[in-house]
């Protein structure tokens, strides 16, 4: 082992300023460093905080939208059907035609066609006015599982024979 390197007191006393200096120095730039990473910290901290409240804000204004608008109509023909968007259980098809409803909450919305009626000659006088409407093929083909005779669903072991039309 070499001997330690002994200074004179004006020279230790200079090395002694020096190495206070940059301690001085290497803690300034240690506690700018921990400044900095405290306010990254900081700023992500508050980044969510404004999106979490942000997202709350745009929930709730949905929310309201949805609870203003909540019901939404369909028309096919002359048949009218209501939708509750929080309930869940609607018609998706027409009873009379099976064609699929489009529900709007548009009042003035144009109804749709009831594709499985069409009208028959136009009433003369002293005709009866029970059935103004007929069934066509084309709606008796569309749904198999019905049977259009007696106005009741299919039994299941005709409805493997009569899906194959």
């Amino acid at each position: 082992m070499a001997p330690a390197q002994s200074f004179l007191g004006f020279e230790q006393a200079t090395r002694d300023a020096e190495l206070a200096v940059e301690e001085l120095a290497r803690a300034a730039r240690t506690a700018k460093l921990q400044a900095k990473l405290a306010e990254q910290a900081q700023r992500a901290i508050r980044k969510r905080q404004e999106e979490m409240a942000k997202n709350t804000r745009r929930w709730k204004r949905e929310e309201a939208s949805r609870k203003k608008n909540d019901t939404l109509t369909a028309q096919c023909g002359i048949n009218w059907y209501s939708r509750r968007r929080d309930a869940g259980i609607y018609w998706t098809h027409c009873k009379t035609c099976g064609q699929f409803l489009i529900y709007t909450d548009d009042k003035n919305a144009k109804p749709q066609v009831c594709a499985g009626r069409e009208p028959v000659a136009p009433m003369v006088a002293g005709a009866a006015r029970t059935k103004n409407f007929r069934l066509t093929a084309r709606a008796r083909q569309a749904n198999p599982f019905f049977d259009w005779a007696s106005r009741r669903p299919r039994p299941a072991r005709e409805r493997s024979a009569t899906s194959r039309l």
